[in-house]
């Protein structure tokens, strides 16, 4: 979380200050609604730009406080939600699961099911990081239903991952396999290139975990193919990152130091800070395979 005493980063500064003066135009106009939506614009900014969830609770409620006034219940339902994503934020579970699960009531009176698909996968979310995995899955598992009767394959295909990865979690490898190929399977029927490589790394990340490293390697390689043919670099430098360590980890130094030095590059398209640590990863790989050619030749 960001001290209050921290500056502002200009982007979340000029949001703030524009959605401050836009709420009080509308205090001055009477217009309730555009009140209430400017209050939630607030609290989004505070809780994802600033990483302060409970200011962003307090816009959250005043704005939750006008939708119900002029029963806007779409609104209403929508705030709920952010609510539980705050308490969550702040490790509020029981707060959390409240807000949530009052979103949830509000969608079905509505007969918002996207709505209702939403907050089950955010409640999936919550009790995962809260270490309660057979409760995600329950949630993961009622949305994925509504999903498949909706006959939305996109949010399907999300959502069979997220079960994955938890069976994943808890060491239940089959349903974890099988529910990620599922995924992949659907992003591929989709023509969701993107999304199917990020599964293939979750199925290579598993198999590395339970030792395969072939297998693993052989799905990392299968995922960086596809991340170079859509030119997604942040996909194909984390790739190439993975493969990188799993050499390392088999002591294959010399090949290690080939995939660090590529993810080097590609971080360097991309501008993330993570080129830094793969620099130092990449001179340790090097040390490595120096020391072992020495040893060869001494």
């Amino acid at each position: 979380m960001i001290a209050m005493h921290e500056p502002l980063d200009e982007p979340a500064k000029r949001k703030i200050e524009e959605h401050t003066q836009a709420l009080a135009a509308t205090q001055l106009m009477g217009d309730r609604r555009e009140e209430g939506l400017q209050l939630v614009d607030l609290g989004l900014t505070h809780l994802f730009h600033l990483g302060q969830p409970q200011t962003a609770i307090d816009y959250y409620e005043q704005a939750l406080a006008i939708f119900r006034e002029i029963q806007d219940q779409c609104m209403e339902a929508k705030t709920l939600g952010y609510l539980g994503q705050a308490y969550t934020v702040l490790r509020q579970p029981r707060r959390a699961v409240k807000n949530k699960l009052q979103a949830i009531t509000m969608y079905h009176t509505i007969d918002d099911r996207s709505g209702v698909i939403e907050q089950f996968n955010s409640l999936g979310l919550m009790y995962g990081t809260f270490g309660f995995r057979e409760r995600a899955i329950k949630y993961y598992k009622q949305a994925l239903a509504l999903a498949r009767a909706m006959g939305c394959e996109q949010t399907e295909a999300v959502l069979l991952t997220n079960i994955g990865i938890t069976y994943a979690e808890m060491r239940q490898e089959k349903p974890a396999f099988d529910h990620l190929e599922q995924a992949r399977s659907l992003f591929h029927e989709i023509g969701n290139r993107k999304d199917e490589a990020d599964t293939l790394q979750s199925i290579g990340t598993f198999h590395m975990l339970r030792g395969r490293m072939e297998f693993g390697i052989q799905t990392y390689e299968e995922a960086l193919a596809i991340s170079r043919e859509i030119a997604c670099y942040e996909s194909e430098a984390d790739l190439l990152k993975s493969l990188g360590m799993a050499y390392q980890n088999q002591k294959v130094y010399e090949k290690a130091a080939e995939y660090c030095q590529a993810a080097l590059e590609v971080y360097g398209k991309t501008g993330s800070a993570e080129g830094r640590k793969m620099r130092a990863r990449l001179e340790a790989c090097q040390k490595l395979a120096n020391k072992k050619w020495w040893h060869l030749w001494s």
